[in-house]
Formats: C-alpha cells, structure tokens, sequence
C-alpha cells in the first residue's frame, strides 16, 4: 500500500467517524480569534506566518483561513503595501 492510498483512507475514516457536537457563528469565531491572537499580531508581521498561527492555534483549513485573514486585517486596520507583511495604520 503506497502513502497516497493511506492518506486517502485516512481521510475517509476522519470523515466517516466525525461527529459535530456544536457549531459557531463566524462572528463568534472572529470575536474569539481576536481575543485570543492578543500580542501574537504585531507591526511587520508576515501574512504567511500569522495564516500558520490560525491555521495551527484554531484548526481552520488555509481557504477558510484565507476570508478570515482578511477579515481580521480589516477589523484590526492593519494594511499591506506589499501584500505581504501587515502593518498597523
């Protein structure tokens, strides 16, 4: 069995022994992402790095992470000249 065919029946056996014991709204989730990023978001910070830090800390898939990125660069007024690396306005 080569590592494809294993990872794939990981996959499935993660899918098919799932069970949801609770949801949250997405405004709860950023409220909550806020909060607990606390320092960890700071002047020069790379984009990439703190998508790791979400994606890590919170469980959250890099697609999904990517709307939440942008939601916490708005809701923090931080920019990017460069697209890049976060600044604080």
């Amino acid at each position: 069995m080569d590592e494809e065919q294993t990872e794939e029946q990981a996959y499935k056996y993660s899918l098919s022994n799932v069970e949801i014991i609770d949801t949250i709204s997405e405004k709860d989730l950023l409220r909550y992402v806020f909060l607990s990023l606390g320092s960890m978001v700071y002047n020069g910070m790379k984009i990439e790095d703190l998508e790791d830090i979400v994606i890590e800390k919170f469980g959250i898939t890099r697609p999904c992470c990517k709307e939440l990125i942008e939601k916490i660069i708005l809701e923090l007024n931080l920019y990017t000249p460069d697209m890049k690396t976060l600044y604080f306005a």
